[in-house]
């Protein structure tokens, strides 16, 4: 605890979550565009999938973040 203390720990954690958020939204960006090279070229069936599930992935990541 002590030497937590020293290297204030409080703080570490909150760059931890600020690079956490960061590789999430990058992560959701590159699937995105990825999930829609896919679908783009598919009937529309798989486009209103495509963006029900981004949507939810999306919600997803907001909703704890609010929740917190």
């Amino acid at each position: 605890a002590a030497i937590l203390s020293l290297i204030n720990a409080t703080k570490l954690a909150t760059a931890v979550g600020v690079l956490q958020g960061f590789a999430t939204a990058i992560m959701v960006c590159i699937v995105a565009v990825l999930g829609w090279k896919y679908a783009r070229h598919k009937t529309t069936a798989w486009k209103v999938l495509y963006f029900v599930f981004l949507g939810l992935v999306i919600l997803g990541i907001i909703i704890p973040l609010v929740a917190a």
